[in-house]
């Protein structure tokens, strides 16, 4: 069953779509701009508008919380869904991580995987190949898989 508020916007979009169609949404007006004309017979220019797709344009924009709505589901298509799939894709990157990968830290360290300690959560980098410097850090501070 969905939420209290997921039931109060589905009410309220319905409300709006049935006074949209009680208020004659799809009559069509016919405008005639018949002028008199000298010299020839009389042309009737008629110019047809449909008042049902305007009224519904209307009605939907200007309903403050179908705006919200709208505004909240372009927000989770545009900002959180690839935030989401970059970090699944750093959680993939992490459960296969090896020996010898090139990783970088959240710091900017760029450092070479050589242990994994799954037990503690850390992982030990070496960071320079002249001294032989290694680090130990949290799996979580790793940002990328090079």
């Amino acid at each position: 069953m969905l939420p209290d508020y997921f039931n109060f916007v589905f009410l309220r979009l319905t409300l709006v779509i049935a006074q949209i169609s009680e208020s004659g949404a799809g009559q069509t007006v016919v405008e005639s701009t018949a002028e008199p004309q000298t010299g020839g017979a009389g042309v009737d220019a008629t110019t047809v508008t449909d008042l049902g797709n305007e009224n519904l344009l209307f009605r939907l924009l200007s309903d403050p919380l179908l705006f919200i709505l709208v505004s909240g589901l372009l927000f989770m298509f545009l900002v959180l869904r690839p935030q989401q799939k970059q970090h699944k894709q750093l959680q993939q990157a992490m459960a296969n991580l090896k020996k010898n990968d090139q990783v970088v830290l959240g710091s900017g360290i760029h450092g070479t995987v050589m242990q994994i300690d799954v037990e503690n959560s850390t992982v030990v980098l070496k960071v320079d190949d002249k001294t032989g410097a290694r680090l130990t850090v949290n799996r979580d501070s790793i940002a990328r898989v090079v």
